[in-house]
């Protein structure tokens, strides 16, 4: 573990409350801040320590002119069980006391302490007593640090490459308490990010199923009109009955396969047309009215000259 004294600041986020003449102060809560990760019990046993009482306030960390100064805190940072935070009565001089009340919403405390901090981790090991230590007044906290960067700093940490081994190692150091905070700063970009993954996969992949759907039903309906289209064509060219020809034509249209009922079909009208058809003509000495029929007689096995005579009795109509 490498230890480094370094000057910290950093905001809680939570604006002075008016208590009589007096404000309540928050002036540090546990957690990872943006200098680093604040242990409960680090602020509870040196926090006291670290703001004595007379710990002045500024408005801004950067000035350190008297004329700034808002006031003071009399008894000094106290624990605050019930709350877990450490807390403080600032008493401001009477010419601040009307800025006081009057932007006492807008402001934030934070503070500005020595430390000792584990450069590896980020963890805050103690907060040192130091006369220039103070809990100033500011417009926006964290300024002086990147929560983010913290994270990432503490994370790469965890996973240390040894100069020795050249070997990854675990860091096990860091705490399941510092892990829960850290992840915790991350859980809802995370999840926000997951989510917004997953739905563009989704899309993209409803995307990607629809054109293969539309692209399949494409080719079954072209396919399907081919098909209807090759089975009337041969319905056309059968020798079969009109009728045959509209009924086969319509199951076609259905989908269906008339191949073996067209030939049936072809079949059939063989056969009716044989039952039908006309037998060749015969010759017939048919006696139409008003004919003249030409007779032909024999005597005797000699055969006379024709006589041509027209039946009696017959209407020429």
């Amino acid at each position: 573990m490498t230890e480094k004294i370094e000057l910290l600041n950093e905001s809680t986020g939570v604006a002075p409350v008016k208590k009589g003449r007096r404000w309540l102060v928050t002036i540090a809560v546990p957690g990872q801040g943006s200098s680093g990760y604040y242990p409960e019990d680090v602020l509870r046993e040196y926090g006291p320590q670290a703001f004595p009482p007379g710990t002045k306030s500024y408005f801004t960390h950067e000035s350190r002119d008297p004329r700034d100064q808002v006031g003071n805190f009399k008894d000094g940072a106290f624990w605050n069980d019930e709350k877990g935070v450490l807390q403080g009565y600032l008493t401001p001089f009477p010419r601040f006391a009307t800025v006081l009340e009057e932007a006492a919403t807008d402001v934030e405390a934070s503070i500005h302490v020595e430390s000792v901090k584990d450069t590896r981790t980020g963890k805050v090991m103690r907060l040192n007593p130091n006369r220039a230590n103070t809990v100033d007044l500011v417009g926006f906290g964290g300024l002086e640090g990147s929560r983010l960067e913290m994270l990432v700093e503490s994370f790469a940490a965890a996973a240390a490459v040894s100069e020795d081994t050249g070997k990854e190692t675990q860091n096990v150091e860091i705490t399941k308490e510092m892990w829960d905070a850290q992840t915790a700063l991350i859980t809802n970009l995370g999840t926000a990010l997951s989510t917004f993954v997953n739905e563009s996969k989704t899309a993209a992949q409803g995307v990607a199923d629809e054109a293969a759907v539309n692209e399949l039903v494409e080719a079954r309906v072209e396919e399907a009109l081919a098909s209807i289209a090759e089975q009337e064509a041969a319905i056309d060219a059968a020798e079969i009955l009109t009728v045959q020809k509209e009924s086969l034509k319509a199951a076609a249209r259905k989908g269906n396969d008339v191949t073996a009922d067209l030939a049936t079909a072809v079949e059939i009208a063989k056969e009716a047309k044989k039952q039908f058809a006309p037998t060749p003509a015969a010759r017939t000495n048919r006696f139409n009215s008003g004919t003249v029929v030409v007779a032909t007689e024999s005597l005797n096995g000699k055969t006379d000259a024709p006589k041509t005579f027209t039946p009696s009795g017959w209407s020429k109509n």
